[in-house]
């Protein structure tokens, strides 16, 4: 279509493959597929000249419609990419709502203001497809491989006891044991209850 216009703005083969950086044969080619496809004759032409048919003058019409709106949109993303918009809806765990999320939207918001957050805080694991969210914050791997996952950062986990706590109960050196010594703080990783 793109191709077809060319020719017709242009008013000749030789013309529109020069612009387009085709050879002429090329562009004729193309053309006469485009003709055969559609089972009628788009361009009227002789060695000297070329105009274009009834069928011709109407489709380009619609060619240039279609060419316009290309563009529109290609302009509209342009300037989405370059001042991004709207709506962008955000999933993490309660854990991480609450120490890792107010900095990074603090952040976010300085930096696109006319981007609007919609946070979800849930320790439930929600499809991220069907519930209709565009970022997720979690720890560990992915569940779901057919995501797109990027590391922020890292934090590692430590426990730690004090010399009386120690003194009184067992070393606890696995997370079963911090159950029994009521130390329990449930959590998820990897899909799997741990204790941290």
């Amino acid at each position: 279509m793109a191709l077809f216009a060319l020719v017709a703005e242009c008013g000749s083969l030789t013309a529109a493959a020069k612009r387009a950086g085709l050879p002429k044969s090329s562009v004729s080619q193309r053309i006469s597929q485009l003709e055969s496809t559609l089972g009628l004759r788009l361009l009227n032409r002789t060695t000297r000249q070329l105009n274009l048919t009834f069928a011709g003058e109407r489709y380009l019409v619609h060619c240039q419609e279609m060419l316009s709106a290309a563009e529109r949109a290609d302009l509209a993303l342009q300037r989405l990419r370059d001042n991004p918009s709207g709506r962008l809806r955000v999933s993490t765990p309660a854990g991480l709502g609450a120490t890792l999320l107010p900095w990074l939207a603090t952040d976010f918001q300085r930096q696109y203001p006319d981007v609007s957050l919609e946070v979800s805080v849930s320790d439930a694991m929600v499809d991220l497809v069907q519930e209709g969210f565009d970022v997720a914050l979690r720890t560990g791997k992915p569940q779901d491989s057919s995501l797109i996952g990027r590391r922020l950062g890292h934090a590692p986990r430590y426990l730690l006891a004090s010399p009386a706590y120690l003194a009184q109960f067992p070393p606890i050196v696995h997370p079963p044991a911090a159950v029994a010594a009521s130390l329990h703080c449930p959590s998820r990783l990897d899909g799997v209850d741990i204790a941290t």
